[in-house]
């Protein structure tokens, strides 16, 4: 008996054994892709590698929110009214959707990372300077071969460059007002005389911190200035019913930015990305000097 015991004592750890170490290779067999590792070390900010974009799609916090406002509004107050729609765990989406409602997050809006080799002899002060004028001069020059017309605006306190203030204390920030009529942007005076629009860029660039990059990028292991995800590093269109091609606008962008410059496109109902046909992509990616670069898990042909 004790030895029947001890045999499936051991035929049970040798299972055990053989499921964990199924389970580790499964992990390290199955790659993840450039996007989700760009937003685990620069970003991680719960965006997913899928199979495909159509998976992605099915995710997308724009499709759950279509999801719950068309089932909440069709049956009115009858209930979801769901009959016939087909949704795989459609429970859980609609769950999800209203969080993703009523908590904001970080990835409902553009942000800019990337991680930049440190020098000795660099005046990091003046390393900030520039990372802000690359996003304005980038965005500049964009605006200008779009022949868009617009005005330029530096918000209160925007300069913020003194070495006596800590790095994660610099603040820059210039706002550009757009008057395109044919895409619904125009220039409007308020009661007090100040112009505005209802269509905007918002050029940001705030705080630098020290850090080592992280295993996969290309400086590994090295000291690196991190610009972070954080709120004031990012080239934000603001827009109230305009019909700019933000898409490609934010992709020209990209364009002329360094290339260590990663930006996040985000998917998004309170901050749509639409293209020249008004449409958005449906599922979140980044871009590195205009191109995309998306959450898609490898193939096992490329494992």
């Amino acid at each position: 008996m004790k030895n029947i015991i001890f045999t499936s004592r051991r035929l049970t750890q040798a299972l055990l054994m053989i499921a964990v170490a199924a389970l580790f290779t499964g992990c390290a067999g199955q790659p993840k892709s450039q996007a989700y590792m760009l937003n685990e070390t620069l970003g991680g900010h719960r965006v997913n590698d899928e199979a495909s974009n159509e998976e992605h799609q099915k995710g997308s916090p724009v499709v759950k929110h279509g999801i719950l406002i068309a089932g909440s509004t069709a049956g009115g107050s009858g209930g979801l009214a769901l009959t016939g729609l087909s949704y795989e765990a459609l429970t859980a989406s609609l769950i999800t959707a209203a969080l993703d409602i009523v908590t904001p997050k970080t990835y409902e809006k553009t942000w800019i990372v990337g991680r930049i080799p440190k020098s000795e002899a660099e005046d990091p002060y003046k390393l900030h300077s520039e990372i802000f004028d690359s996003y304005n001069q980038a965005t500049q020059e964009t605006l200008d071969q779009w022949g868009l017309e617009y005005e330029t605006f530096t918000l209160k306190e925007p300069i913020k460059r003194n070495p006596d203030l800590d790095l994660d204390e610099i603040f820059e920030a210039k706002l550009y007002l757009i008057n395109a009529p044919e895409a619904n942007c125009t220039f409007r005076t308020d009661d007090t005389g100040r112009q505005n629009s209802n269509c905007a860029v918002l050029v940001r660039a705030g705080g630098l911190e020290r850090g080592i990059a992280p295993m996969g990028h290309p400086h590994a292991g090295k000291e690196v200035w991190v610009v972070d995800s954080g709120e004031y590093h990012n080239v934000r269109f603001i827009m109230d019913q305009a019909q700019l091609p933000t898409m490609e606008l934010h992709q020209a962008i990209s364009e002329k930015l360094p290339e260590w410059a990663y930006m996040f496109m985000p998917d998004s109902p309170n901050y749509l990305v639409v293209n020249t046909e008004g449409k958005a992509k449906g599922y979140p990616y980044f871009l590195r000097s205009g191109e995309e670069i998306h959450f898609v898990t490898p193939e096992e042909a490329q494992q």
